[in-house]
């Protein structure tokens, strides 16, 4: 009967340190997927604030066929666009899913995984944080493979930068 008892004692024991290893691990998971698609959206912001300095620099010392008041529109669109995507601090349903402009228009069926769109309906990214093509509120490509490095990167009215 001691025995019996002893084993089971040793086996609860076994059960009890197996559950806690694997619970911590399960808890773990989904954590470490929501970081990465944070770390997506965090890398799809500094793209764009990256293009926002792009536009402001324009806007100080245009080119002879640059248009200012295009520029500015670019801008705003921007602004409503980090506002929008890259201000919240967590990103839940709502902010995942559901953006949507004052216009209607919706910023990304999921800002995650899904492309991002100006108030316009212009593109700015088809994968936000991954290596795909960027665009300006214009249409104008800011750099074909961002993420890659080595990429020439454009003014806003098409002209290279680098």
């Amino acid at each position: 009967m001691s025995s019996n008892r002893e084993a089971r004692n040793i086996r609860n024991r076994y059960i009890r340190r197996l559950f806690g290893m694997i619970l911590p691990a399960c808890l773990l998971i989904p954590v470490s997927v929501s970081h990465a698609d944070e770390e997506h959206v965090a890398s799809a912001c500094a793209t764009l604030e990256f293009m926002a300095k792009m536009t402001a620099l324009n806007l100080l010392l245009p080119a002879n066929n640059d248009d200012v008041a295009e520029l500015q529109l670019a801008s705003q669109q921007m602004r409503e666009l980090n506002r929008l995507a890259c201000q919240p601090v967590v990103h839940d349903g709502g902010t995942r899913y559901q953006n949507t402009y004052a216009n209607g228009r919706q910023v990304s069926i999921d800002l995650f995984n899904q492309a991002w769109y100006f108030p316009n309906g212009q593109v700015f990214t088809t994968h936000p944080g991954r290596s795909s093509a960027i665009y300006y509120p214009n249409g104008q490509l800011l750099a074909y493979g961002w993420t890659r490095g080595e990429e020439t990167v454009f003014w806003p009215n098409g002209n290279p930068a680098t």
